[in-house]
């Protein structure tokens, strides 16, 4: 998906299940905080940066914006 969308500025990763499997998440094997790639995309794949959220309210931060300010 990060291809497709051409995601540069970067991947991050919300909700309950990334802060639990962050170990298994890309790191030392690869480029720390980057994706791995392979092939013809491997270049771009590993200058797209990766975020875990922590924050696990992060949805309804958001639910509260758009419910105090509107879709913007």
């Amino acid at each position: 998906m990060a291809l497709t969308m051409l995601a540069t500025g970067g991947v991050f990763l919300g909700g309950g299940i990334p802060p639990k499997i962050l170990p298994a998440l890309p790191g030392p094997g690869a480029v720390p905080g980057r994706l791995p790639g392979q092939g013809a995309d491997a270049g771009l794949m590993e200058t797209i940066p990766v975020q875990v959220v922590m924050y696990d309210r992060t949805a309804l931060r958001g639910a509260a914006h758009v419910a105090a300010f509107g879709e913007s």
